[in-house]
């Protein structure tokens, strides 16, 4: 996959579970106030009914030859009747519909039953809101939750992809600038290390390591032409199998063989160049076979 392409699908991931962080929570919510309102609508529907009636059997005791009393109970048990929306409601209902005719008339015994009975047609009723009430609470503690672990895993996500982009794009990117300005300022032997498994990237990392390499084989050829001893100085140094260096009085390398190369390029490049900056020093250096050539102003050093 390209950078291109990478950078796109790495950016839709993101995308992906932000919108479906987004929607999840919508639904959620659409999902649990539409319920919740339904059945609060339903109950107090039910609970005004039981109160109209009670209203009605107050206002017999204080005017008990009110004629209009049987229709008011008549009409606002047929609301609760039509309004049945729990399973206690119809025993209840037809307990007061046998009762409650005479209670308005004046029964005692009925007025206490029908009393009894809408005290339970209240408490049937109110039960039903509270477990609604609870679904709701319920609902929105796992909303939440839900909302929570999607937000989690929207994190997730963006650190997977931000570590993707930096492994496949940045870091050869920031690798393949550290190169070029060592090329610059006149590092002729460092080289790009493989740091992606994108193929465009990874054949980009080689072209540069291929530029540098055809840039000091010209550069050597020159001088070779100019002083021939240095080709056959070179020569000599690709014949020996461990990295060989020569490195003048300033502690730079003038000239390395292919192993030698690939020490410079390696994940010790660092350690290594400055063992070598030391190598014109007296003293001993760890890890190299230091020995100066005559005359020369270099020194040859092997890595042990």
């Amino acid at each position: 996959m390209n950078p291109r392409k990478q950078f796109r699908f790495s950016l839709a991931i993101l995308v992906a579970f932000q919108l479906i962080t987004a929607f999840g929570a919508i639904g959620l919510l659409s999902r649990m106030t539409p319920a919740i309102a339904e059945i609060l609508d339903e109950n107090e529907y039910t609970i005004e009914a039981a109160h109209e009636m009670l209203l009605v059997l107050s206002q017999r005791a204080l005017n008990p030859n009110d004629a209009t009393q049987q229709q008011q109970f008549r009409a606002a048990l047929e609301r609760a009747k039509d309004n049945i929306t729990e399973p206690g409601e119809p025993a209840v209902l037809a307990q007061l519909e046998r009762d409650g005719p005479r209670a308005v008339s004046g029964d005692p015994l009925a007025l206490r039953e029908t009393v009894d009975g809408i005290r339970r047609l209240v408490g049937i009723n109110r039960e039903a809101m509270l477990r609604a009430d609870h679904e709701a609470r319920r609902l929105g503690s796992a909303g939440a939750w839900a909302a929570v672990i999607l937000a989690v895993a929207a994190l997730a996500a963006s650190i997977l992809v931000s570590r993707r982009l930096a492994g496949h794009i940045l870091d050869p990117l920031g690798e393949l600038y550290e190169v070029t300005e060592a090329a610059r300022a006149g590092d002729h032997f460092r080289r790009c290390r493989r740091l992606s498994n994108s193929g465009e990237m990874s054949r980009l990392l080689e072209s540069v390591n291929l530029l540098l390499d055809e840039r000091v084989s010209l550069a050597s050829s020159g001088a070779a032409a100019a002083d021939g001893s240095r080709a056959v100085a070179l020569h000599f140094l690709d014949q020996r199998p461990q990295p060989t260096f020569v490195v003048d009085e300033k502690g730079e390398v003038t000239m390395a063989n292919s192993a030698g190369l690939d020490s410079l390029s390696g994940p010790n490049a660092a350690a290594l160049r400055q063992q070598l900056s030391a190598a014109a020093s007296s003293n001993p250096v760890s890890g190299l076979q230091v020995a100066p050539l005559p005359n020369a102003g270099l020194w040859l050093c092997s890595a042990l």
